[in-house]
């Protein structure tokens, strides 16, 4: 059984002692050792968020434009509420559902990514592709739970 698992990769504390309940959370440990992490990944994770967040603006535009004709109308009906009809309200919802489904495997790899720095490995900007292989799952997973 050992032989199983010789090339894994043991992250943090032993299963035994998790599993006997010989283990401590503490919230400050936790949360310095995110802002650690955070901060040595930050460049090369930033990169990454600026896609994953250009890619959602872009889909919720196009979606947007193709249910009202200009998402400035929107904006108009923000800065004056009494415009605001529940066709607005709508269009803004169905709006945001896509851009959460569509770009859902670019934000699987962004988790990925995160996944990769919690656990000591370097990432780069293009590895947040690596959710493309996971994109059907990924979508109707997003689909069913935004």
């Amino acid at each position: 059984m050992k032989k199983q698992y010789e090339h894994a990769i043991h992250i943090g504390g032993s299963m035994e002692r998790a599993l006997t309940g010989k283990y401590t959370l503490d919230i400050t440990q936790i949360v310095q050792e995110a802002v650690k992490v955070t901060a040595s990944n930050f460049w090369s994770f930033l990169p990454a968020t600026a896609i994953l967040f250009t890619a959602q603006l872009t889909v919720m535009f196009i979606a947007l434009k193709l249910q009202i004709g200009s998402p400035s109308d929107m904006l108009d009906a923000f800065t004056n509420p009494s415009t605001m009809t529940s066709e607005y309200i709508y269009a803004a919802w169905v709006a945001n559902f896509s851009a959460d489904v569509l770009t859902a495997p670019l934000y699987a790899g962004a988790s990925l990514m995160g996944l990769s720095h919690a656990a000591g490995f370097r990432s780069k900007p293009r590895h947040i592709l690596k959710g493309f292989s996971y994109t059907v799952a990924v979508m109707v997973a997003m689909g069913a739970t935004a």
